[in-house]
């Protein structure tokens, strides 16, 4: 993968990986400059948020995406399994796309609850994991 590559189109304009890491170096630049730490501070808090909602889009997408696979047959009529599809075409191994779509049927299925969704993707997949191997979370576990 290129520095140049496309990561999003905003209001028609593409936003490369360049063009994110440039500004970065201009946070850190303005951080060296001012010793004023707001601006990084800022720029490191909307990244944990690109980085937790990127998480929980790509399970939903990848969860909507099985369904699809499911209900249309396209196992049989393409002989490949969803998983290995998924690993062959983006590179995401197979053991990330369970995980990633079982998470996401326990939050479309309201298993788990709406505070704990805020979490973390690792921390969603390790409750996640423990659920399907059949452990109960009692309510004073949730908070924890």
């Amino acid at each position: 993968m290129t520095k140049q590559t496309q990561i999003a189109v905003i209001n028609g304009d593409a936003l490369t990986e360049q063009d994110v890491m440039s500004a970065i170096d201009l946070v850190i630049q303005k951080l060296r400059q001012s010793n004023d730490m707001s601006e990084i501070v800022r720029v490191s808090n909307i990244m944990d948020k690109i980085n937790k909602v990127s998480g929980l889009a790509k399970a939903k997408l990848l969860w909507g995406w099985d369904l699809w696979w499911s209900e249309t047959g396209q196992a049989e009529k393409r002989n490949d399994e969803f998983v290995d599809m998924i690993e062959s075409e983006t590179g995401t191994k197979s053991i990330t796309t369970k995980r990633y779509i079982l998470t996401w049927k326990y939050i479309e299925d309201c298993v788990i609850p709406k505070e704990v969704q805020e979490r973390r993707m690792d921390d969603l997949i390790k409750i996640s994991t423990t659920l399907s191997q059949g452990c109960d979370i009692n309510k004073d576990n949730w908070k924890k």
